[in-house]
């Protein structure tokens, strides 16, 4: 798809993953994490986990 002008970015600036202990869905798998937030039409999230960067490297390495 090609852009002409401006492309508005929609972005969740504070996201939990499993890693936070108050997260709802412990059992949740990455896949199912990052699906969650693409049928939202969400381009790009923050995580800010509570303590610990724990689920970013699982993220990042892919599934």
């Amino acid at each position: 798809m090609k852009f002409t002008g401006a492309k508005w970015w929609k972005i969740d600036f504070h996201t939990h993953t499993p890693a936070s202990k108050d997260y709802r869905e412990q059992s949740i798998t990455p896949r199912e994490w990052v699906l969650k937030y693409m049928e939202k039409d969400i381009d790009c999230v923050v995580i800010t986990d509570h303590n610990t960067g724990g689920w970013i490297d699982i993220l990042k390495e892919g599934f």
